[in-house]
């Protein structure tokens, strides 16, 4: 951390069991006459008692949040810290010559959009300036850091509110790599010419990008929620993990909902079944392993050596092209085993 910050002595698994910055340590126990709910007193919940494994969505910005929180339990109303003591004005370098003004959601503002995400600003709070008609989501103008790192590129992102260097042809996100309008907000590198999502900034991997992540606003969806609890359920032998799920996770085991966009809890354990039941296919395919311990003589692997070495790392066509039916990504023997329907040669 950059910032000061209390921590717990106490260990578990060889890490500090709790840490709060000094800012969350000194926060008010309770907030009375709050601008959503000033019917009722808001007190400070390390965790909403109601909320499966503490997720509840703020009030305000309307993200999914598992931290600390302020709320009226009798009434089921909650907003995260950072929304709890959100400023009545504020300045923003997207509209510099101006204060903005908080502004409620309202269906008089249905025709109007953020400047930032080009959503409707009817359904979330936001800030406005009126005699400009400049409209922006709070979670866009507070939650979108001026500059910020990713590991794509080895320079600093600054956050750019119109087309870079007057160019305005292709944009594509150096994460997700889908082309982008660069009349939403972005991240770009000069020095780069490397441009990406403000939703894909917060990923660290590629596979973890979402084809609808960035269409649902400016922010991250998840942003606010601290990933990596565990969890016991009967009929598994190992602990499930609180992960973002993705699109190779495919369909819920109980229910088949889509997995990808969701918060899910998925078994870590690298252990593969030698059958399995995929809901994509009318037949249990069974796997199979590229590479296994060998018992080859020396002569053997004399005449392994004079065959291509394509041929050898490439499965071959018998087995769907080659192809992997899901990602269509060619199978090779670096791969080390894959699922293949016997009945469908």
């Amino acid at each position: 951390m950059t910032v000061p910050f209390y921590m717990c002595c106490q260990y578990v698994d060889g890490k500090f069991c709790f840490v709060l910055h000094e800012w969350c340590a000194k926060l008010p126990l309770k907030v009375q006459h709050h601008v959503v709910h000033p019917a009722h007193t808001f007190f400070l919940l390390p965790k909403i008692p109601s909320k499966f494994f503490g997720v509840f969505n703020c009030n305000i910005c309307k993200l999914p949040s598992n931290g600390f929180a302020y709320g009226c339990t009798m009434c089921g109303i909650y907003v995260d810290i950072n929304c709890a003591f959100i400023p009545k004005e504020i300045t923003h370098d997207a509209h510099p010559n101006h204060l903005l003004s908080k502004v409620k959601p309202l269906v008089k503002l249905t025709k109007r959009n953020c400047k930032a995400c080009n959503y409707p600003m009817r359904f979330r709070w936001g800030y406005d300036c009126t005699s400009c008609d400049f409209y922006i989501h709070l979670d866009c103008a507070l939650f979108l850091p001026r500059v910020t790192k990713h590991k794509c590129d080895e320079h600093t992102l600054s956050l750019r509110y119109e087309p870079a260097e007057n160019h305005i042809s292709e944009y594509f996100c150096e994460v997700c790599e889908d082309e982008f309008s660069p009349w939403k907000w972005f991240y770009h590198c000069t020095r780069c010419a490397q441009s990406m999502h403000t939703t894909c900034v917060p990923l660290i991997l590629q596979c973890e990008k979402s084809r609808m992540t960035y269409d649902s606003g400016g922010v991250y969806n998840f942003l606010n929620v601290k990933f990596g609890g565990t969890l016991e359920i009967k009929g598994h032998s190992h602990h499930l993990t609180f992960v973002q799920g993705l699109e190779s996770d495919g369909r819920c085991i109980k229910r088949r909902y889509v997995l990808e966009l969701s918060m899910i809890f998925k078994c870590l354990e690298f252990a593969l079944m030698d059958q399995i039941d995929h809901f994509d296919h009318h037949h249990p395919p069974s796997l199979v392993h590229l590479q296994q311990p060998s018992n080859k003589s020396e002569e053997d692997d004399d005449e392994d050596e004079e065959k291509d070495e394509d041929a050898d790392n490439f499965v071959e066509e018998e087995h769907h092209g080659g192809k992997c039916n899901m990602c269509n990504e060619q199978i090779w023997s670096f791969h080390l085993s894959y699922y293949h329907c016997e009945s469908c040669l």
